[in-house]
């Protein structure tokens, strides 16, 4: 176990929304709130060691830098989204480092279900030389969990956290339901959403 107390908490949130023509998916309503809104309050209501989120450039991202900063979050800005959510991994864990945390816990910005038991959970499961993932039979999903130990792997550019949880990790089991991730603009139809 490692207690949240002790975890960074990485929000990424850099991510082009490029199947989304009416702007950044992030801050489009989802229940009443922006849909990054679901995920970063509910980081910013657990007691995790400090709270990163990794967002793209301003000056066209500055609603959702003004929502993240309002939450709590320091801004690490990824200048290159365009190089795929690896790259905001390396950013969010170089923000994070400096508060020395036990472990990284890596959460997405348009995951709005997710859920603080569950990443309670991932906190109970981990332990200092293994990650946790979120994940079901034959297959593993963020949030993840990385103990500090995992840092400079990471960083590297050689390897990704993908190659290294299929390595060895232990997978917390959630519903599918909770680890959805809002991808294109029918996601939000669905629910019956409409742009905001």
């Amino acid at each position: 176990m490692i207690p949240v107390e002790n975890i960074a908490a990485i929000l990424l949130c850099a991510g082009s929304s490029r199947r989304h023509p009416s702007g950044c998916k992030l801050m489009r309503f989802l229940d009443g709130r922006p849909l990054v809104a679901h995920a970063a309050t509910l980081l910013a209501e657990l007691p995790f060691k400090n709270l990163v989120a990794v967002v793209p450039p301003e000056p066209v991202n500055e609603p959702l830098h003004r929502l993240l900063g309002e939450l709590g979050f320091a801004l690490a800005i990824n200048e290159r989204p365009e190089q795929g959510q690896d790259s905001s991994v390396r950013i969010g864990l170089a923000a994070a480092r400096h508060s020395d945390p036990d472990a990284f816990l890596i959460c997405l910005g348009d995951m709005p279900h997710i859920e603080s038991a569950h990443l309670h959970a991932l906190a109970t499961a981990a332990t200092a030389e293994r990650p946790t993932a979120s994940g079901g039979d034959n297959w593993l999903s963020p949030p993840v969990l990385f103990p500090r130990g995992y840092y400079t792997t990471l960083v590297g550019e050689d390897r990704s956290p993908r190659d290294i949880l299929a390595r060895d990790v232990a997978v917390v089991a959630a519903a599918p339901r909770l680890l959805t991730d809002f991808d294109l603009p029918t996601d939000f139809e669905a629910v019956g959403e409409k742009a905001a």
